[in-house]
Order: structure tokens, then sequence, then C-alpha cells
């Protein structure tokens, strides 16, 4: 049974992905710490956000939307 910790950040999740213009997948491992906050930096000047998630909750936030494009992914 998932923790309502879980639930919370699955629906805060769903509620983003339904409401974005776009979403980027990203594998960020062996990125410096310099090169990450440059990459969020430049992103928040876009107007975008950036956001850090477990993968399996990821995958349950993006089956809950109605998008069906996004589920393809």
């Amino acid at each position: 049974m998932p923790s309502e910790k879980n639930k919370q950040i699955v629906k805060t999740l769903k509620e983003k992905l339904e409401k974005a213009k776009s979403v980027a997948f990203a594998e960020y491992t062996g990125l410096s710490a310099g090169d990450a906050n440059e990459l969020r930096a430049k992103i928040k000047d876009a107007s975008g956000e950036t956001l850090v998630a477990k993968n399996t909750l990821m995958k349950v936030a993006i089956e809950e939307t109605k998008d069906e494009e996004l589920k393809k992914t």
C-alpha cells in the first residue's frame, strides 16, 4: 500500500504533467554540481521548471494522466 507521502507526490506530478506544454526527461548522472546548477538556471530563465522524481512515482503519475502521447514515452 502506497504511503500518503508518495500519493501526494504522484498527485503533484500528475498535476504538473497535465499543465505542462512540454516535458523532457533527462539522465543527469555524470553532470558536475556546477553543470547541474547551470542547467537549472537556464531552464528557470526560460520560464521552465526542473524536477527530480523517482522513476516509479513518475511512471504512476504518467499512467494517471489523460495524455495518451505522454503514456507512450
